[in-house]
């Protein structure tokens, strides 16, 4: 799980942990890897150290890659990713936080017989299923900050900042 610091990929690593999954994540600072790792992570990486993709693979275990791994990076993470993923891997993307992939290598998808597959919300009955799931395993989102709905520009600049702040979602509140 690519950026598992924000708000919807620390659900997802939730979700991949009540699966059953055995779960690695890239994350900001060591303190997210902590949490992570509190939240069933089984360990993961700085993506701030440039090294960061040949750590992970310290961490897997050196010739074993990844069947699944959910991204919603994009940009240059996108085809490390494709790097990291096993024959008939799984890339699934929501998202392209860095921006577009600039250089994408064909090769990396048909050779390893990859499947990249992009992920939107989904139907009312997936709805209704991921629910009872979340319920079933009593998953809670991870709330990073609280703030008044007055504090939304300054919510927003602060989270597009790129500096580091608190792992989660930013929850707004109205005052009634």
């Amino acid at each position: 799980v690519t950026g598992a610091g924000g708000g919807v990929q620390s659900f997802v690593l939730q979700f991949a942990v009540a699966a059953g999954a055995e779960v690695y994540v890239t994350t900001g600072s060591g303190e997210e890897i902590m949490r992570c790792e509190q939240l069933g992570a089984m360990a993961g990486v700085n993506y701030h150290d440039a090294n960061w993709r040949s750590k992970l693979q310290e961490k897997l275990g050196k010739d074993t890659l990844f069947n699944i791994i959910v991204d919603n990076v994009g940009g240059e993470t996108f085809s490390e990713c494709l790097d990291l993923l096993q024959p008939g891997g799984v890339l699934v993307t929501y998202g392209a936080t860095t921006g577009a992939v600039k250089e994408l290598d064909l090769g990396k998808i048909f050779w390893k017989q990859a499947r990249v597959q992009g992920s939107l919300p989904g139907t009312d009955r997936e709805f209704t299923e991921m629910l009872r799931f979340v319920g079933q395993h009593k998953i809670v989102p991870v709330v990073g900050s609280v703030r008044p709905f007055s504090e939304v520009q300054a919510a927003l600049e602060e989270q597009g900042s790129g500096k580091p702040h608190t792992m989660g979602k930013l929850v707004l509140t109205f005052s009634q």
